[in-house]
């Protein structure tokens, strides 16, 4: 292929047979691929519909074309795409017929949505360079040196370069996104450590100032579990509100954080509830300590200080 997942996309004008044509800067155009077949398999990318690529799809035979799931949805709505024909503006004048519709695959990057794409057979339109994408077993770094020599094997003279895992494509793509919500995890983090410390003095404060209550209610029968569920259902109630306000903050502002997100939304249910709970955890191991000072409380001392 031309261009690989997530390193930007080539785009080329089409006419769909059927439809009356239009000015190339006015029509329709898609990101464009010429594939070998076995692409699609070696990416793990699913055939929805159709066929994939064959052997006998071959330079100066029947011209097809696959296209992926957007691609279809965008353009034949309503209608089946397989057997429909595309005119490519790749200096082609015969019509390309759809034979299959496969997933999609971000080429822009993540953060967008997949654009519309269409792939042709790599023998029915070839690019002066390409690239190889292998499934291998084990550390794919080791292979480099063969692919390499490979290339060597095939023509001397013929670079073999930019050598990359897909992880590592992928890594590089989300190096901005990831190095920003770094970031904000380091400022949380830190937020919510003082958050932690704050509400550990103030309950402690209100402890010690509560001493002779708290030694007056076990002298009258209260027990150690009575003091610790007093102590610590008055500081969650704090806790439940800082949450609440919280929540309702973050729901405001959450469009903000919408380019830093991949395949979730800023109002997913599940991280607004996993971020409460890990409050609330915090809260409560923050009010612990100080409730459970106070159940130590010796009524008599307590009722003998001022």
């Amino acid at each position: 292929m031309q261009t690989l997942p997530l390193r930007g996309g080539y785009f080329l004008s089409f006419d769909i047979r059927g439809r009356a044509p239009v000015n190339p800067s006015e029509g329709p155009s898609a990101t464009y691929r010429a594939v070998s077949p076995d692409y699609f398999a070696t990416l793990s990318v699913p055939l929805l519909k159709g066929r994939a690529f064959t052997r006998a799809d071959r330079n100066g035979g029947h011209q097809v074309a696959i296209v992926d799931r957007a691609f279809a949805d965008k353009f034949f709505p309503k209608e089946d795409a397989i057997g429909q024909g595309l005119h490519i503006g790749n200096g082609s004048k015969d019509f390309f017929d759809i034979v299959g519709i496969v997933g999609n695959i971000h080429y822009a990057g993540l953060d967008a949505d997949p654009a519309p794409t269409m792939y042709v057979p790599i023998v029915q339109d070839t690019f002066g360079t390409m690239w190889v994408v292998e499934w291998t077993e084990g550390d794919p770094s080791q292979l480099a040196a063969s692919a390499r020599q490979v290339v060597r094997d095939i023509d001397p003279m013929l670079p073999a370069y930019s050598i990359n895992t897909l992880s590592q494509i992928v890594s590089e793509s989300v190096a901005p996104q990831r190095f920003s919500m770094l970031l904000l995890g380091t400022f949380a983090a830190i937020a919510l450590f003082l958050a932690a410390v704050g509400l550990y003095g103030v309950v402690a404060y209100s402890v010690q100032q509560r001493t002779r209550e708290i030694g007056l209610r076990m002298a009258i029968g209260a027990a150690p579990g009575d003091v610790l569920r007093m102590i610590v259902g008055g500081a969650m109630k704090l806790a439940i509100v800082g949450v609440v306000l919280g929540l309702a903050g973050a729901a405001a502002f959450a469009r903000l954080a919408a380019t830093l997100l991949f395949e979730i939304t800023p109002s997913d249910p599940a991280s607004y509830g996993a971020t409460s709970a890990v409050l609330f955890a915090v809260a409560m191991i923050a009010c612990y300590t100080p409730a459970r000072r106070a159940m130590r409380v010796d009524p008599m001392a307590a009722l003998q200080t001022e």
